[in-house]
């Protein structure tokens, strides 16, 4: 069982994927089928709330850069909300703060 869930919602002009818990090996293939998902809507603004999101492995880093990849093809956004010190660390490590602008909350990232 995995002790990932990816909820998707549309808020406003954004779409909006909140990522709890473990993106590990286990969990790889369920974040990929969202990630899927969110492309498929093809929105102008992708919002990753990570306020609840407790570990993230090369797989889920890849997930996030294939998504911003084809969000920002099309002329789109993909921003981070809510990243706790660990995520925020993960995304400096590897040098991925510039890639994916990072806000406070949700609003924030959804309205920027």
């Amino acid at each position: 069982m995995s002790s990932l869930s990816v909820f998707v919602e549309q808020k406003g002009q954004a779409v909006v994927a909140s990522v709890s818990g473990s993106a590990d090996l286990g969990s790889n293939d369920l974040l990929q089928k969202e990630i899927d998902k969110v492309i498929a809507l093809h929105p102008k603004v992708v919002v990753l709330d990570l306020a609840k999101l407790t570990f993230i492995n090369s797989l889920g880093i890849g997930g996030f850069l294939r998504l911003q990849k084809s969000v920002k093809a099309a002329g789109g956004a993909v921003r981070v909300a809510g990243a706790t010190p660990y995520v925020t660390g993960v995304f400096a490590a590897s040098k991925l703060t510039n890639a994916f602008p990072m806000f406070p909350t949700v609003d924030a990232a959804a309205s920027a």
